[in-house]
């Protein structure tokens, strides 16, 4: 019989001729969590994933207790199981969102989210298991944003407006103050000859920022909606022509310093601004800070952003080198590496 299991918001399990809901307890999770691996995983990791605090002998116990009552589920009927590992052969639909972001399919990729990865699961099942759900969470919801990203780069080639507006509200839908989002947005509803809905969501935009982080709208937001007023808005360049830079992708969850962020955000936005220097000791979180802000801001400037990493550099020529290679630089080993650097910058 074939089955599959549907992963993203409410969580299912689809027969041949109908779909049952999976409630989130237990024994789903710990299929699911198998289901989702693809892999054979032991028994000793799996009575820690749900047993984190208890003794190996107690933990194992309550693994055979969560496998007995799993095996009750129709869905987990290729459940494999031996005296050292478990594993579940199953179709699921973030195996084919792997699938379909390795074969660069985006449209594919957007048309699997349906919403956070195990939607309703409460956070009640062990605080291992709750860790790994909210990383699988966050890296899902990441790469979907990538794609809508991707995506939306195919549709500007085709100057497909009123498509790109869609893509860009899925964008805030999953951040509302994603200002860059907004952004993409409000030009896209005015390219479409949209004008007044795109005013209308601008000033709820900036009413949003004003009350919940105090701020108001970037420079470049704000120019961009004088061009709309004024109906000279432009297409944008395509990204094919623009200088590509990349900063880090991080894995960890960014949570709180929202103070830091504005005041850095404050301060960058002021025309004098040239340097800022953060210090602190190691280990307390300045380059994830840095490159949280970069990511805030990605949108408001013209050149992009460059993160230069300089871990393991020991001199200037290296540096040069490092500086260079962030900024998509190819030196010319005949010349002068800072002249080069200079001249291009």
């Amino acid at each position: 019989m074939a089955v599959s299991l549907q992963l993203f918001g409410n969580t299912q399990a689809s027969f041949p001729s109908k779909k049952t809901n999976i409630s989130i307890n237990g024994p789903s999770s710990l299929l699911i969590y198998l289901a989702s691996t693809q892999k054979a995983v032991s028994r000793n990791e799996l009575a820690f994933l749900f047993r984190p605090d208890d003794s190996a002998a107690v933990a194992l116990k309550h693994l055979r207790l969560l496998l007995y009552r799993a095996k009750r589920y129709k869905w987990a009927a290729d459940l494999r199981i031996t005296e050292e590992e478990l594993a579940l052969a199953i179709k699921t639909d973030t195996q084919s969102f792997k699938q379909a972001i390795e074969e660069k399919n985006w449209k594919r990729v957007i048309e699997l989210y349906r919403g956070d990865f195990l939607a309703n699961a409460d956070f009640q099942i062990s605080t291992t298991f709750n860790t790994w759900l909210e990383l699988e969470r966050e890296q899902y919801k990441k790469d979907y944003k990538y794609a809508i990203k991707r995506q939306i780069e195919i549709l500007a080639e085709q100057k497909d407006y009123y498509a790109i507006t869609k893509l860009a509200n899925q964008l805030l839908a999953l951040d509302n103050l994603d200002e860059q989002a907004l952004a993409l947005y409000i030009r896209n509803l005015a390219l479409s000859g949209q004008k007044e809905l795109a005013l209308k969501r601008y000033h709820d935009f900036k009413q949003l920022l004003k009350d919940e982080l105090e701020l108001i709208p970037l420079d470049s937001t704000q120019e961009l909606v004088e061009q709309i007023e004024l109906d000279n808005i432009k297409q944008e360049q395509s990204n094919k022509s623009k200088l590509k830079l990349k900063l880090p992708d991080k894995n960890t969850i960014f949570v709180g310093r929202k103070s830091e962020l504005n005041k850095l955000r404050q301060i960058l936005s002021q025309p004098k601004c040239r340097l800022i220097t953060i210090v602190g000791l190691g280990g307390v979180g300045k380059s994830r800070l840095v490159i949280q802000l970069a990511k805030s801001l990605q949108n408001s400037f013209s050149d992009g952003i460059a993160f230069i990493e300089l871990e393991n550099i020991n001199n200037k020529e290296q540096f040069l080198n490092r500086l260079a290679h962030s900024i998509n630089l190819k030196l010319m080993p005949q010349l002068a590496s800072l002249e080069q650097v200079i001249s291009y910058l």
